[in-house]
C-alpha cells in the first residue's frame, strides 16, 4: 500500500514540476463575447470622415464587461462588443450632421455603463462618459460629463439596454455639437471617479447622531441638479440608548444655487439595533433592541464646481423613530456636514 501510494506521489510531483517549467498559468475564462446592436447601424458603411477619436483605456470595439457564472460555479467576464469600432460608428452617425472639413476633433476619454442599485427611486442601468472637443492644435474647446439614466421599462437584456443608452448618447452629442454653444466650464481634472467622505454630525435635544457616508462616483460637476444613492454608517447616542445602522435606503437630492453653493436635501430609511440601559426602566420588550427610522435633511453646502478638498454645509435634520419606542416620534436636530472630496 506504501508502494502504491509513493508512486501515485511521484506521478503527481513530475506532472507539477512540468507545468511549472512550462510557466503553466491558469487560463482567463471569458463566458461569452455579445454583441450590442445600435438602432440603425445596419446601415453603417466605414465613413472617411474622420472627426472621432477613441481615447478610451480599451478602444476599439468593446463597449463593457460584465461578469456571469459558468457551470454554476465558475466567476467568469462576459464582454460587450459594437459591431464596428467605437470611433467608426461614431465618425458614421455625425457624418450627417457636421463638415467633414472641419478641423476640430471630438475625442472620447470614457464610456462607463454600470447598474446603480444604490439608489431608492431611480436604479438601473447608467452610462457615465466624458468627451471634449479639441482644435487644431490639441486645445479643449468644450468638454461633456456624461451621466444617462436608462428609462426603459420592461425586462431587457444587458446588450439591449446598453444599446439604447449609446443610442441616447450619440444623439445628445449630435445635438451639443450640431448646436455650438459657449462653454464657459472646462474641467481641470482627468474624468474617472473620485471618492467623497463626509459626515453628518446632528445635534438633537437628547444627545446627537453622527451619520457618515462614503461614496465613490463620477463627477457631475457640469450639471445643475442630480441625485445619488449613498449608503453609510449611522450612530445615535442619547442618555437612555445608543443605536447603529449600516447601510439602509437613502436618497440624495443637489440643487445647485450658483459656482459655489448647492442646496442638498434626502430621505434614509434605516433597520438597525440598540442598547438601552435597562436601568432606566423596570421592563424592556425584546423588539426594542431593533432599530426603525427615517430621518430627512436639508442643507446648504458650500461645495464649488469642479472643487476638490474640504467642503462643509449647515441645515436641518429630522428623525422620525418606529424603534425603540422608549424614545420620542419626532425629533427635529441641527446638521453639521464636514466632508472632503478626492481627485
Amino acid at each position: 500500500m506504501f508502494k502504491k501510494y509513493s508512486v501515485s506521489f511521484l506521478v503527481l510531483a513530475l506532472f507539477t514540476s512540468t507545468l511549472v517549467a512550462k510557466k503553466w498559468t491558469v487560463p482567463n475564462f471569458v463566458a461569452d463575447t455579445v454583441t450590442v446592436e445600435i438602432a440603425g447601424d445596419s446601415l453603417f458603411t466605414l465613413s472617411s470622415f474622420q472627426f472621432v477619436k477613441d481615447y478610451r483605456s480599451g478602444p476599439g470595439r468593446l463597449i463593457g464587461i460584465d461578469t456571469k457564472k459558468k457551470w454554476y460555479y465558475i466567476p467568469v467576464d462576459q464582454h460587450y462588443i459594437l459591431k464596428m469600432p467605437l470611433a467608426d460608428l461614431c465618425n458614421w452617425y455625425f457624418n450627417d450632421y457636421l463638415a467633414p472639413s472641419q478641423e476640430s476633433h471630438l475625442i472620447i476619454d470614457n464610456l462607463t455603463y454600470w447598474v446603480d442599485r444604490n439608489t431608492v427611486f431611480s436604479k438601473g442601468a447608467k452610462l457615465n462618459g466624458y468627451s471634449r472637443l479639441v482644435d487644431e492644435n490639441g486645445t479643449v474647446i468644450k468638454d461633456w460629463q456624461w451621466n444617462i439614466r436608462s428609462d426603459a421599462k420592461g425586462k431587457l437584456k444587458p446588450e439591449e439596454r446598453m444599446g439604447l443608452l449609446i443610442k441616447t448618447w450619440l444623439d445628445l452629442q449630435n445635438q451639443v455639437l450640431t448646436n455650438p454653444v459657449l462653454d464657459l466650464r472646462i474641467s481641470p481634472f482627468p474624468y474617472r471617479r473620485q471618492m467623497m467622505v463626509w459626515s453628518d454630525l446632528v445635534f438633537l435635544n437628547d444627545g446627537y447622531v453622527v451619520d457618515m457616508r462614503l461614496s465613490l462616483d463620477f463627477p457631475v460637476d457640469e450639471v445643475d441638479r442630480y441625485s445619488r444613492g449613498i449608503r453609510g454608517l449611522y450612530y445615535r447616542r442619547s442618555s437612555i440608548h445608543e443605536s447603529i445602522s449600516f447601510g439602509g435606503k437613502d436618497k440624495q437630492w443637489y440643487f445647485r444655487l450658483n459656482d459655489s453653493w448647492q442646496i442638498r436635501t434626502g430621505l434614509t430609511g434605516r433597520f438597525g439595533f440598540n442598547s438601552i440601559k435597562t436601568t432606566e426602566y423596570e421592563v424592556v420588550d425584546w423588539w426594542n433592541i431593533f432599530l426603525v427610522n427615517l430621518s430627512g435633511n436639508f442643507s446648504v453646502e458650500y461645495r464649488p464646481r469642479y472643487y476638490r478638498g474640504i467642503f462643509a454645509g449647515l441645515g436641518l435634520y429630522q428623525l422620525v423613530n418606529g424603534l425603540p419606542e422608549l424614545i420620542d416620534r419626532f425629533e427635529t436636530g441641527v446638521l453639521l456636514t464636514i466632508g472632503v472630496n478626492l481627485p
